[in-house]
C-alpha cells in the first residue's frame, strides 16, 4: 500500500518549512523526507536523513519520490532558493498530481502573508493543485498576543479568504479556542474549499504553538 506524499512549498524563505517537515510533520508521520535545496538548510540541521535533490535534478528526484512513496510517507520540502524552478518542472510533467496534500506556511507581516497569498495563487491558478488538497500553517505567531484574534496576526491572508470564492474562513475560530494540537492531517474533501490548517510550530521551541481552521468553502 502506497504512503502519502505531503509536499511543503513556499515562495518565501524563513518561514519554517524545514522546521515543519523535520519537527512537526515527519515525527508523526514517518517516512522519507526528500529536499530540494542548493543553499539552505534542509531538516538534516534536526540530525534526521535527508535526500538532497537540486531543481534541476527533478527527473531523479520524481523518481525517487514514487519509489520511495510505494512503501511509506513522502514529505518533499521545497527551499526558496529552487521554487521557481520547481513550480516549472510541475507545471509541464503534470508532478502535483502525485502529491496528497500540499502545505504552505505563512508567517505574521506584509511580506510573509504576500507571499504565502502568491504562493497560493500560483498553486491554484498556475499549478492547477487541487484546492482540496492544500493546507495552510499560520507559523510564528506571538503569543504574547494570545488574548487578539487570529484574525488579526494574519490581516492580509484572511482579506484575502473572504475575497477570493475558492477559500472562507471560519470565523467563530479565535484566539478564545487557540489550543496546542498534534498534526494529524485532515482528509481531502470535495468541492472548491481550498484552505486548512494545520497546527503552527515556533522556530526556537520546536513546539506545536496555536492552531486554527480555516474551513471549506461552499461559494461558486
Amino acid at each position: 500500500m502506497s504512503g502519502k506524499k505531503i509536499l511543503i512549498i513556499s515562495n518565501y524563505g524563513g518561514v519554517g518549512k524545514s522546521t515543519l517537515a523535520g519537527c512537526l510533520i515527519h515525527p508523526r508521520t514517518g517516512g522519507e523526507i526528500l529536499s530540494v535545496e542548493s543553499n539552505n538548510l534542509d531538516a538534516s540541521a534536526y540530525g534526521l536523513p535527508v535526500h538532497q535533490y537540486a531543481a534541476a535534478e527533478y527527473t531523479q528526484y520524481y523518481a525517487d519520490l514514487r519509489r520511495y512513496s510505494a512503501f511509506g510517507n513522502t514529505i518533499s520540502d521545497i527551499g526558496a532558493s529552487n521554487v521557481e524552478k520547481f513550480i516549472d518542472h510541475l507545471i509541464k510533467s503534470g508532478g502535483h498530481e502525485q502529491f496528497d496534500y500540499v502545505v504552505v506556511p505563512a508567517t505574521v507581516g506584509m511580506r510573509g502573508e504576500s507571499e504565502s497569498i502568491s504562493t497560493l495563487l500560483t498553486l491554484l491558478d498556475n499549478v492547477g493543485v487541487a484546492p482540496a488538497r492544500i493546507r495552510v500553517v499560520l507559523n510564528q505567531v506571538d503569543k504574547c498576543r494570545r488574548n487578539t484574534p487570529i484574525e488579526q496576526h494574519f490581516e492580509r491572508l484572511f482579506a484575502f479568504a473572504d475575497q477570493d470564492g475558492r477559500v472562507q474562513s471560519t470565523r467563530n475560530a479565535n484566539s478564545l479556542n487557540w489550543k496546542y494540537s498534534r498534526f494529524s492531517p485532515p482528509q481531502p474533501v470535495a468541492g472548491p474549499a481550498c484552505v486548512v490548517t494545520i497546527p503552527t510550530m515556533t522556530r526556537r521551541s520546536r513546539k506545536p504553538i496555536w492552531r486554527i481552521n480555516i474551513a471549506p468553502s461552499t461559494r461558486r
